[in-house]
């Protein structure tokens, strides 16, 4: 398959100035780890992420619109401007996530904790069932106009127990 690559290649090629990897699949060999990268502007749209650990990088105005990160850790990872629209982000840990500005609009967020800056994210339509904000910060003025919310943990380890359609 065409679009299988590890991320030894994916760097590499990042590296070489290419910047669009549509729909990759990261291989199930090798290392499934990404650190101390700058990754700006990569488009990653409909890739398949799974599995995978991603520390201290910089994804600043990463297009990953309809990505598929399931069961993925993100440490220290620069995601401001970027666009998560419509992503598969269920069974997650973030923690000290940049998601300044950023759009996960419709994004599945189910059984995920976020530990992030929420300055201005967009979540609307987004799944939070099961997902814990706890930790987080600049929680207003972040959106989550028609968002399911089920069990979701509050940034000050409340709980929103819903379940409830925010209509805002």
């Amino acid at each position: 398959m065409e679009n299988v690559v590890d991320t030894e290649e994916l760097l590499r090629r990042y590296g070489a100035g290419e910047r669009d990897f549509p729909g990759i699949q990261l291989s199930h060999t090798g290392c499934k780890s990404i650190k101390d990268t700058d990754l700006r502007q990569i488009n990653l749209r409909g890739a398949i992420l799974s599995h995978i650990r991603i520390d201290n990088t910089d994804l600043r105005g990463a297009d990953l619109r309809g990505t598929q990160m399931v069961r993925s850790r993100l440490t220290q990872v620069d995601l401001s401007d970027a666009n998560l629209r419509f992503a598969s982000l269920t069974h997650m840990e973030w923690l000290d996530v940049n998601l300044t500005r950023a759009n996960l609009q419709q994004a599945n967020l189910m059984r995920t904790h976020l530990r992030a800056d929420l300055f201005y994210t967009n979540l609307e339509g987004a799944i939070l069932a099961s997902t814990s904000l706890r930790g987080s910060t600049n929680i207003n003025p972040f959106r989550v106009h028609d968002a399911l919310i089920w069990n979701l943990k509050m940034p000050d380890g409340s709980i929103d127990a819903g379940p409830k359609f925010e209509i805002v």
